[in-house]
């Protein structure tokens, strides 16, 4: 444990947020660490050498943040909601740059491409979606899990998609094809987290069944698996030399190997289940957050096997012997390309035809200035926070260029959306959220029995979807039964003393159809005709 200690070094805790912290993300450059909460709130720290400095407060949302992400740039970052909505915000400007609407219910994760202004969100329910930013339309949707996308990873060239699904299914997705690449079966239990190799056809899961397993890409077939541990597999990073594999769970760090399978190391911490990981410079950072408070970590690689018996970012096969010469077509060397269509289609695994544009690489992103750890924590820089978002930047030139054949108008289009959209955007958000909600109860009616989804309607704790489903129900007077009446009538007597027209109207509707169906029943229960003498099988 002492030697574990020396290892690991535990910076200061902080409370992020108000209320219950849902999500986090560490930034892949810097030190910067993004958290959402059910206060709806993204909050952005920079962690240094005392603990933490808070950057800025993000707001917009109407509905708990459940995802969060920066883009490979650390200029953007995505934020997912409860609801289903996301938006990619811009840290140079502090503004929504879009706002994006479609699914049916909670965001999981988000994953921007390496290349292209495009983004891809999983939901809970059982979608995967690749949007245009510029654009902000969804190029494809892609389906095939049953039940929640928990995780998703754009390959390093842009190429490909891999998503983990709660049905124990790694599937991976071929942007160019459109359609279905694999489906990689092997884990027990739902898959948490997937990664790609930086340079291999290789791709890693970990899972709740407590494995890592290791895919070749080429040939789609199991590489190698780990034993089972003690508890699942919470975040998984190969190390950028390529060399070995990062996996946390539990409390615990362990580095593998795959091919063969080895355990080069293992590492007792105390920070629960890693959130987030990431590397910086020799160390790896890590963050874990319970109710309202995060708990960052560092981990010194120099005193980690085997990055201790090779230099960082040294030749992997000096570590690593793999059986297979696989081919690296993970490289930036020349312009890669990324897909772009007009129109939205949807995928069950069928092909469907692609545009392609090639993406300019001759621009110069600006960084943004950041506060590093360095290989010895006490050289950690001291920059200010307020220099942390440089009002100098120089901007991105745009990546690509849209032929008008293909915008069809839709560009013209989409400009008058957002001017009617400008200062709206709560009102919008909230509307998509209703309109998911009411998915959800269409789902739960016709899956289940009117009876629950009434109850999810009540559960839901927004009259206006109550108001929307009595107006169906009202015209179906066969569906009534007094089950129904018995739930329903605690929130008709809130709803009959709304100041909105409509509502009274509603459940002045409602109560008119009760009575007439069951209004004589009631009555004879109410008052009971008086007889004669005393009833001896009643007073038994």
């Amino acid at each position: 444990m002492a030697e574990d200690q020396e290892r690991v070094f535990k910076l200061p805790e902080f409370a992020a947020h108000a209320q219950t912290i849902n999500c986090l993300a560490l930034g892949h450059k810097s030190s910067v660490l993004v958290t959402g909460g059910e206060d709806r709130k993204i909050n952005l720290w920079t962690l240094c050498k005392d603990g933490y400095t808070a950057i800025m407060s993000l707001f917009g949302h109407v509905s708990p943040i459940e995802a969060v992400r920066f883009d490979h740039s650390e200029e953007k970052v995505a934020t997912g909601t409860r609801s289903g909505t996301f938006k990619v915000w811009d840290l140079e400007t502090l503004k929504v740059q879009k706002t994006f609407y479609g699914h049916r219910s909670g965001i999981k994760s988000i994953a921007f491409h390496p290349t292209g202004d495009f983004i891809a969100s999983a939901s809970t329910d059982s979608s995967i979606k690749l949007w245009d930013i510029k654009r902000k339309s969804c190029i494809y949707r892609y389906k095939g899990h049953q039940g929640s996308v928990n995780n998703l990873q754009f390959s390093p060239d842009g190429g490909w998609i891999a998503s983990a699904g709660e049905d124990g299914i790694v599937k991976l997705w071929d942007l160019k094809a459109g359609k279905l690449l694999a489906d990689l079966k092997g884990h027990k239990s739902g898959v948490n987290v997937v990664d790609f190799h930086p340079g291999e056809l290789l791709l890693a899961s970990g899972s709740s069944d407590r494995t890592v397993k290791f895919w070749d890409l080429e040939n789609f077939h199991l590489v190698s698996s780990t034993p089972e541990i003690s508890h699942g597999v919470d975040n998984i990073l190969f190390h950028p030399s390529g060399s070995c594999l990062f996996a946390t769970s539990a409390n615990m760090l362990r580095v593998y190997g795959w091919e063969p399978y080895q355990c080069f190391d293992e590492i007792r911490t105390n920070w629960g289940n890693a959130a987030s990981i990431c590397f910086t410079n020799t160390q790896l950072l890590a963050a874990s957050y319970m109710e309202t408070f995060v708990f960052p970590y560092l981990v010194f690689l120099q005193r980690v096997k085997p990055i201790m018996d090779t230099s960082y970012g040294n030749d992997p096969k000096s570590i690593s012997s793999p059986a297979l010469d696989r081919k690296k077509p993970f490289s930036h060397g020349t312009p890669d390309t990324a897909v772009v269509m007009p129109h939205r289609r949807e995928s069950n695994s069928s092909a469907f035809e692609l545009e392609h544009r090639n993406i300019d690489h001759n621009h110069q992103a600006a960084n943004l200035p950041r506060t590093h750890f360095q290989n010895n924590l006490g050289e950690i820089s001291d920059q200010k926070c307020n220099n942390i978002i440089s009002n100098n930047r120089e901007h991105l030139k745009p990546q690509s260029k849209i032929s008008p054949k293909l915008l069809g108008g839709g560009e013209l289009e989409a400009e008058i959306f957002n001017q009617i959209e400008k200062g709206h955007s709560a009102v919008i958000e909230k509307l998509h959220e209703r309109s998911a909600n009411l998915m959800k109860i269409e789902d739960k009616w016709k899956y289940d029995n009117a009876r629950a989804a009434l109850k999810l309607c009540i559960d839901l704790g927004d009259p206006a979807l109550v108001i929307d489903m009595l107006s169906v129900m009202n015209s179906k007077k066969d569906l009534w039964n007094l089950d129904l009446c018995t739930l329903l009538s605690p929130k008709l007597v809130d709803l009959i003393t709304s100041p909105h027209k409509r509502y009274v109207e509603t459940v002045c509707g409602t109560l008119k159809l009760i009575l007439e169906t069951f209004g004589p029943l009631l009555k004879s229960c109410l008052n009971p005709a008086a007889g004669i003498g005393v009833d001896i099988t009643a007073e038994e």
